[in-house]
């Protein structure tokens, strides 16, 4: 495979997928609702997914497109977020999905240059109004469902956190895993990203704190600059399902 700008990266011996966006979004998506029920209506829950699709442009004029090339996944959000202690509300956040089937069992890893931002016409939003970014697998075999995840926590409630934090759900219910809503679909240790009380001091009931994860970014005014620094993450395996093929999921939330 011919990897541009390959000396930016360590991939493992096979390469699954190579996404060089000046060819296009290279499969990432939206993640939206199920629309599952009579009359083509979602699936209801305490979580509204609306948000704004990934997209291959920075919406502000003059400000740089990506690492290499034009091009770079952008995540959008709007300017706006619930309490810390509440559910996401539309457009706070953003994802993007890929989805992959796994050749076998072995290690598997996502790695990326990545930078974040707020917009520049949004006056009053600043360094400490990005609460959190990271990427997460969310693994299916025919009999379990895994998820791994790293994320950097940014800010709380708009005071600098500054910590990486990893995916593992707490001991508690699937009632207070979904904010107290009584049968939401969404069980314990699902969808990290959206579900799971966060707490006063950037811990959730989803994410646990990385040993020694304190770490300063590279910073240089980022409400009208953008710095790209490099993150890899992954699993050290992946289940073996020979007659039906994990749905393997490969996620990017910011």
């Amino acid at each position: 495979m011919n990897i541009p700008y390959s000396g930016q990266y360590a991939p493992l011996k096979n390469t699954f997928c190579q996404d060089y966006f000046e060819n296009g979004q290279c499969g990432w998506m939206d993640l939206v609702n199920n629309f599952v029920l009579p009359g083509h209506k979602p699936r209801p829950s305490i979580v509204e997914k609306t948000q704004w699709g990934p997209t291959l442009n920075f919406g502000y004029a003059g400000t740089h497109g990506a690492l290499n090339g034009n091009y770079a996944l952008k995540l959008t959000t709007k300017p706006t977020a619930a309490a810390y202690d509440k559910p996401p509300i539309p457009g706070s956040q953003g994802l993007a999905i890929k989805r992959l089937s796994a050749r076998g069992q072995g290690k598997t890893q996502i790695e990326l240059w990545y930078t974040y931002k707020p917009e520049q016409d949004r006056v009053g939003i600043g360094e400490n109004d990005i609460r959190a970014f990271g990427v997460c697998f969310d693994i299916q075999d025919h009999e379990d469902r895994y998820f791994i995840g790293l994320r950097y926590l940014n800010s709380m409630d708009g005071k600098y956190v500054g910590r990486w934090q990893y995916a593992q759900a707490n001991d508690v219910t699937d009632k207070e895993w979904a904010y107290d809503t009584e049968g939401d679909w969404c069980k314990r240790g699902i969808d990290p990203q959206w579900f799971g009380k966060a707490h006063e001091d950037g811990s959730t009931d989803g994410w646990q704190w990385v040993l020694d994860g304190e770490q300063k970014l590279v910073y240089n005014e980022s409400d009208d600059k953008v710095n790209w620094q490099y993150l890899r993450s992954g699993n050290p395996t992946t289940p073996q399902c020979p007659t039906d093929p994990a749905n393997q999921r490969g996620s990017v939330s910011a």
